[in-house]
Parts: structure tokens; C-alpha cells; sequence
């Protein structure tokens, strides 16, 4: 739920807050534009070793890319090469986030129920994506700049990858 609204926030803010990292309007279309290239990369490199790493470590993986994508781009005010930094991170872990939130209920749940606990799960995350672009301006109306919202977002990915250690099987499955 808490990276739906990210991501939502994010889809409609982040050629903005590129710009307003100091990138010029046709280098931050440039990157952004890269993020759909990078997104299959992710999901190619799923294919590539995600049978090699189990379901927690993926997600862990997965799901650290966004809070470091976010820091790149907070950063990217004092270093703008961070906007680089971003976009790579950012843009893999939306094409293995796709993955994560199919795979995680099946290995935490089970198939029996897999399309029930799915609904149930989608549910309250499609209400978050539907939030998530109008929290991110209602963020930069408050505080007139993309600092603030960055900021936030950064810690509510920070808050939904601990939610979702805490939430998986103790370490023993990790092993």
C-alpha cells in the first residue's frame, strides 16, 4: 500500500522534481524517459537471479531500491549526477516491485487462497495510488518545493520495507 502511493506520487511529480533538482526541462524528460527501459531490466534481471535469492531476499532487495532511489533524488540538489543514481534505482525497483507484489502473498500465504488475499491486498493499495498524486501536491503546496515531499516519501519507503521484514517468516526461511 505505502509503495503504491509512492509510485503514484512519483508518476506525476517526477519530471517536476527532476527540474527542480536543477535539471533542465528536456534533460529531466530524458531521464525520466528511461525509467519504462529500466523498469524491464529489473524484471529481466529477476529472471536472470531470482531463483537464486528467496522470496524475502528479492523483496528485500526489491524494496531498498526505493528508499535509495528517493535519498539519490534528495541529494540531487547539492550533486545533480544523483538524478542518474535515482533513476537507475527507482526504475529497477518499479520492475521488480511488480514481481514482489505477485510472488510475496503466494510465499507468505500460500496458493489456496491466493486470489482472495490478493483482492484483499489490492484493495487498499489501488485507494493508496489514487492518493499518492494528490498527497505529493498537497505536499508541494504546503511547502512550495520538492524537498519536503521527497523527504516524505523517503520515509515511508524506509517505513514499508521494515513493515515488510517484519511482516515475512522469522530468518530461519531466509537461510
Amino acid at each position: 500500500m505505502i509503495y503504491g502511493f509512492i509510485t503514484a506520487a512519483m508518476a506525476v511529480q517526477v519530471i517536476l522534481t527532476l527540474e527542480s533538482r536543477g535539471l533542465g526541462p528536456s534533460e529531466a524528460l530524458s531521464l525520466a524517459a528511461c525509467l519504462g527501459p529500466l523498469q524491464a531490466a529489473g524484471r529481466a534481471i529477476d529472471l536472470a537471479i531470482g531463483q537464486r535469492l528467496n522470496g524475502r531476499r528479492m523483496g528485500l532487495v526489491t524494496l531498498s531500491l526505493m528508499p535509495l532511489s528517493l535519498a539519490a533524488l534528495w541529494l540531487a540538489q547539492w550533486v545533480p549526477v544523483h538524478s542518474i543514481v535515482f533513476v537507475i534505482a527507482y526504475g529497477l525497483s518499479l520492475g521488480l516491485l511488480t514481481v514482489v507484489k505477485a510472488a510475496a502473498p503466494l510465499a507468505l500465504f500460500g496458493s489456496e487462497h491466493y486470489a482472495r488475499i490478493g483482492g484483499a491486498l489490492g484493495a487498499p493499495a489501488l485507494i493508496a495510488r489514487a492518493a499518492g498524486p494528490l498527497g505529493a501536491v498537497w505536499l508541494f503546496s504546503i511547502f512550495g518545493n520538492h524537498g519536503p515531499m521527497l523527504l516524505t516519501l523517503l520515509l515511508a519507503s524506509l517505513l514499508g520495507t521494515w513493515l515488510y521484514m517484519k511482516a515475512w517468516p522469522g530468518e530461519a526461511e531466509v537461510a
